[in-house]
């Protein structure tokens, strides 16, 4: 992988994301509602204050303070064992956290990408790459993509958008991937299972194609497992720059088992290891450029990309406005667009463009990679 050459421009694009970054201001949180009988659970989670508050109590001590409470309680009726095991259950998956999670068949649709694989050219030196839902299919599809890109010597940067949501890890999938960044040969991660002492490691293969020019990395907080392993594996072996938001840390192997008709427990049964025995799990992938992911605007971005250009989304060319040439050449550019909308027609500045801050960010520092350059 050729060193990146945009990295001195990096500092101009840092400065010029503080400078239109919104404020964010700490909202304080809004208080529990006391009104009416509070379900144990239904009630809120622990607070951090509550979690420490109970961290140093022994078993002998948690067991007294649940015999104290539907002995004791104004509403003891409502700690029923039953009662006890869904907030004992409750307080087990919020300490847990993406460890573990209780899920419907609903949220199981809905955590499934809808995006397919994208792939085109974003102006003369620069190329875009989205995988859709990282399974193999996608593979040769990007080799395709690799091959056409490659034959053009003006594409100097590749952007990778990791930004599909895609909660489950093929990790076949990501090693794949990764072979097309990395070369042959080479331990990209591991996974590792309780009690077995011996990990299985993926390591690269040799593929069709192999990307070796410059390369950028967009990540948010919707960047699945195998995305997240792909984007740290290239942070740190290819040194691609990442930009985005800092990953949600799900780098594990889930296993989901039903629990009644309509509830799924999913939990992690294997730990994805980086090379370097680092572990992602609950820390994600720490972008090297943060950029504050407007997820609205991505997915319109993924959405309307399916069957237009993403340059066509994302610039929109200025309206005609009169101007000196047109005040000499005695012509008012700008009736068209006047008489249109007086006779209600749509027009090509009506709908404004994509806001994907991510993707700007990116091409932003390209830009003044090109203009700073010698």
């Amino acid at each position: 992988m050729r060193p990146l050459r945009f990295l001195p421009a990096l500092a101009v694009l840092l400065l010029a994301l503080w400078l239109v970054s919104p404020a964010r201001a700490q909202q304080p949180a809004p208080a529990p509602s006391r009104t009416g009988p509070v379900s144990v659970a239904t009630a809120p989670g622990l607070t951090p204050a509550t979690g420490k508050l109970v961290d140093v109590l022994n078993q002998t001590q948690l067991q007294e303070a649940f015999r104290l409470l539907r002995s004791g309680f104004i509403k003891r009726e409502q700690l029923t064992y039953e009662e006890l095991n869904r907030a004992a259950l409750q307080g087990v998956l919020d300490r847990l956290e993406s460890g573990a999670m209780l899920l419907t068949p609903a949220t199981l649709a809905e955590a499934d990408s809808p995006y397919p694989f994208h792939a085109q050219k974003l102006g003369q030196a620069v190329c875009y790459v989205r995988p859709g839902r990282f399974n193999a299919d996608e593979i040769p599809a990007l080799d395709g993509a690799l091959a056409e890109f490659l034959a053009d010597a003006k594409l100097q940067t590749l952007i990778l958008d990791l930004r599909s949501p895609q909660p489950l890890a093929n990790f076949e999938t990501a090693a794949a991937l990764l072979g097309r960044f990395r070369p042959p040969g080479e331990l990209l991660f591991k996974v590792t299972r309780p009690g077995d002492p011996s990990p299985r490691l993926f390591v690269s293969k040799a593929s069709p194609r192999s990307w070796d020019r410059q390369l950028l990395v967009l990540i948010d907080r919707e960047t699945g497992n195998a995305a997240e392993i792909i984007a740290a594996v290239l942070q740190r072996k290819s040194k691609s720059l990442v930009l985005g938001e800092r990953t949600p840390g799900l780098t594990v192997e889930y296993e989901d088992v039903p629990l009644a008709p309509d509830r799924i427990l999913r939990y992690a049964v294997a730990e994805v290891i980086l090379a370097e025995d680092v572990s992602l799990f609950r820390k994600g992938v720490s972008p090297d450029v943060p950029v504050p992911s407007t997820i609205a605007g991505k997915h319109a971005l993924f959405r309307d990309s399916e069957h237009k250009d993403i340059l066509d989304l994302i610039h929109i060319p200025p309206r005609p406005q009169v101007n000196e040439a047109a005040l000499v050449s005695r012509t008012n550019p700008e009736l068209d667009y006047y008489l249109a909308k007086s006779n209600k027609k749509p027009t090509p500045w009506d709908k404004p463009p994509v806001q994907d801050r991510v993707l700007h960010a990116a091409l932003d520092l390209l830009t003044v990679s090109a203009f700073l350059a010698p």
